[in-house]
């Protein structure tokens, strides 16, 4: 799902699509199959808990604190701290 988000890509069928084109490459991912298949992925994505998403936002957020912490050019006066993230 990770690939996904990081492809721009929205459906299971286009992140289906997008690795069985490159699967001579999988491996450079950490896959260990040539081909995959969409009732895989979406039983994998069906049981994967949602808190390692939430990990990595939170990673993300600590990440991006240490980088701007010092950066006086978006500081802003806000009652609480607000972050955004996207995808593209």
């Amino acid at each position: 799902m990770m690939f996904g988000q990081l492809t721009n890509l929205r459906s299971l069928r286009g992140i289906i699509l997008c690795l069985n084109a490159h699967s001579n490459l999988l491996y450079h991912l950490g896959f260990k199959i040539n081909n995959f298949t969409l009732s895989t992925l979406a039983r994998a994505n069906e049981n994967r808990d949602y808190n390692i998403y939430q990990d990595l936002a939170r990673l993300l957020i600590v990440e991006a604190q240490k980088l701007y912490n010092n950066d006086n050019d978006f500081r802003i006066e806000l009652d609480g701290a607000v972050y955004a993230l996207d995808s593209t």
